[in-house]
């Protein structure tokens, strides 16, 4: 990127080019040091290293998605203490570590993971963002999701438009703070007294379109008291 622009400058779209990597020097080469915004979505970024955002302090939003990002270091974001929202959406072949967190960051509450091809979140990926609210899995591979670990301010969770056949009985005992699911447009077609019990008490607000339900009695009197004294949305 040979550019350089008002060093004052908040909101950056360099969007929709052939950026291949944003390396240490990337964001200051281009001399800017009050980012807020930085939108790099749509590009065939691959490399990040993990001095890139090195020094932005004000930085509250990055937009990754829709580039060729496989494996981003986890302490890319430790030294971005008012990062927000993160967008790794669209990363078709980004790979979570096995073992160990995804990333660390004490600041982010919103992180996007849609569109990434993934089927499974393993225990620890998420045990450094101790602050994140909202998390957007949709439109993975997902056929069935375990407890989700270390994520007891998430306040929001859509896991819309995946495979998933069933959840399993504990998948909301570490969720204390769930407001709004989104499990629509799956493969669910009935759920446990269990599962429904711990959905009652976790979330307010719930959608469960587009699944193609095998109902019987006490399911659907579950169901239907929620729709009617909650925002549950539900066909």
């Amino acid at each position: 990127m040979n550019f350089r622009f008002d060093p004052y400058v908040q909101n950056l779209d360099i969007s929709d080019n052939v950026i291949v990597s944003l390396s240490n020097t990337s964001l200051r080469d281009l001399r800017v040091i009050s980012l807020v915004h930085l939108n790099a979505s749509s590009n065939v970024i691959s490399y990040i290293d993990v001095e890139a955002f090195l020094g932005q302090s004000k930085l509250q939003t990055v937009d990754l998605s829709s580039n060729s990002i496989v494996f981003i270091e986890t302490k890319t974001f430790i030294r971005n203490p008012s990062l927000k929202i993160l967008s790794l959406s669209s990363n078709q072949d980004l790979r979570l570590p096995e073992e160990g967190p995804f990333l660390v960051s004490k600041s982010l509450r919103f992180l996007k993971l849609s569109h990434c091809n993934l089927y499974y979140i393993p225990p620890s990926t998420f045990q450094k963002l101790p602050n994140l609210q909202q998390l957007d899995i949709s439109s993975n591979q997902f056929e069935t999701l375990s407890s989700l670990q270390n994520v007891e301010r998430l306040n929001l969770l859509d896991v819309s438009h995946n495979y998933m056949t069933h959840l399993q009985s504990d998948i909301f005992t570490a969720l204390p703070e769930l407001i709004h699911l989104n499990l629509s447009h799956n493969s669910l077609s009935t759920l446990n007294v269990t599962v429904m019990t711990q959905l009652v008490k976790v979330s307010s607000s719930a959608d469960l379109n587009g699944n193609q339900w095998m109902c019987d009695c006490l399911m659907f009197n579950t169901i239907y008291s929620c729709v009617v004294t909650t925002a549950w949305t539900w066909s």
